[in-house]
């Protein structure tokens, strides 16, 4: 049901009677298993789908207490503090992923380390972290995936960091 729901886009709502619905429903399991990060996971999915964005947080990081080392938690996390611009309590879920290597995809996969590795470079960015990009950066040439992702955020940086020096 969950999944069928949030698939729908939004001009296929209604008046959201339907994720209402499965909120209510998730509501009632959750009395009694409030501590399943799964579900604590999906109730925060159901709350994106609604835009109501202090819900989506709230359920997020008791998804995460239940069990913090789940990586697609850690993730959700990251992504809506970035596009809640956010950008420093996004940070430290990023470098999370980043040390235990799920910016590899032979480790997670394909999509989840580009994004990790993308988001996590354009956090740095926006806060004018340009030397830790250097640093990180020095040797991306030998890294062993994403070397264009990791060029340019090299160049990126060596750019906006003579911008503002010069500005």
């Amino acid at each position: 049901d969950l999944n069928k729901c949030l698939s729908k886009t939004d001009k296929q709502f209604s008046n959201h009677s339907e994720l209402i619905t499965i909120k209510d429903r998730f509501s009632e399991i959750i009395r009694y298993k409030n501590t399943d990060h799964l579900l604590l996971f999906h109730y925060s999915r159901i709350f994106k789908a609604l835009k109501d964005t202090p819900n989506e947080l709230v359920y997020l990081k008791k998804a995460d207490s239940a069990k913090n080392n789940s990586p697609r938690i850690k993730l959700a996390l990251a992504i809506k503090y970035f596009h809640n611009n956010d950008y420093i309590d996004a940070l430290p879920y990023f470098e999370y992923l980043i040390d235990n290597k799920y910016n590899n995809p032979t480790i997670s996969n394909k999509k989840f380390s580009f994004t990790v590795t993308k988001l996590y470079f354009l956090c740095l960015i926006y806060q004018g972290e340009f030397d830790k990009i250097l640093e990180k950066t020095a040797h991306w040439k030998d890294e062993e995936f994403w070397t264009g992702l990791i060029g340019v955020s090299r160049a990126t940086a060596l750019k906006r960091k003579i911008e503002y020096k010069y500005s």
